[in-house]
């Protein structure tokens, strides 16, 4: 880990510069679900082409980036793409965060449950618009994802798998608290 300390630094610093989420670079870079969080937090060396992937989102070539001393670049002189993620980054209230806090899905489902939000049937993309951006952003926007959680302990003992309502749309399992 001590020979990339420096290169998951810069990576940091100009993400949170710019603004930008871990999954903004994510995507902007092309690189695997999870992939950029793993750069960096140092717990992967990154390989070349990775660097060369991160440092073109700013603009940069990966020895420009990998310079400490390399003065950031404008916004204006950022690639289009970079901008757009900022500005949409900006619009949407989504503020990165410095230190990437593992948030606990579980808990955000049962505090639907609790506030009665499953008192009548509802879709798990359904329960997924009701999450807080952060929530959603750390799943990927995947309802599956709060799917597995409703068919498991100890919710599936609080929630059931319900027939769709009449006259409703969508796809896949609808679920209400039981009686």
């Amino acid at each position: 880990m001590g020979e990339n300390k420096g290169i998951e630094k810069l990576f940091k610093e100009y993400r949170l510069h710019f603004g930008l989420t871990q999954n903004a670079v994510e995507q902007l870079a092309k690189l695997k679900k999870s992939q950029y969080s793993r750069l960096e937090s140092g717990r992967q060396k990154p390989r070349p082409h990775e660097t060369k992937a991160v440092a073109s989102i700013y603009g940069l070539e990966d020895y420009q980036l990998m310079n400490p001393n390399q003065r950031k670049p404008s916004f204006k002189s950022l690639p289009i793409e970079t901008q757009q993620a900022i500005s949409n980054i900006r619009k949407s209230g989504t503020q990165p965060r410095e230190k990437h806090e593992k948030i606990d899905l579980g808990k955000e489902i049962d505090k639907l449950i609790a506030t009665g939000k499953l008192s009548r049937p509802i879709t798990a993309k359904r329960l997924l618009e009701l999450l807080p951006i952060a929530v959603r952003e750390e799943i990927n926007n995947e309802s599956r994802r709060i799917t597995d959680l409703l068919k498991r302990p100890p919710r599936c003992n609080k929630v059931k798998v319900v027939e769709k309502p009449e006259g409703e749309t969508g796809a896949g399992n609808w679920y209400q608290i039981k009686e």
